[in-house]
């Protein structure tokens, strides 16, 4: 079951199956919603601002290949 966290700065806070995962628009013409793994730390840090959720997205990318969400 997915658990909405919070909703801000242009990116989504999910909780699913006990991991949290931060979801954001990477498409330029056309929507392309993506969402990568994060940590509960990475999940504050990212509704602290948008230049914390810019570098929480960042970092989670470097980590791992976004998964596409239709």
């Amino acid at each position: 079951m997915e658990k909405v966290i919070a909703e801000k700065y242009g990116c989504k806070i999910i909780e699913r199956d006990s991991k949290i995962y931060i979801q954001y628009d990477n498409g330029q013409v056309a929507s392309w919603i993506v969402e990568n793994e994060i940590t509960i730390e990475e999940s504050k840090s990212a509704l602290e601002s948008g230049e914390c959720a810019y570098a929480v997205i960042l970092a989670a990318e470097k980590r791992s290949k976004p998964t596409r969400v239709l």
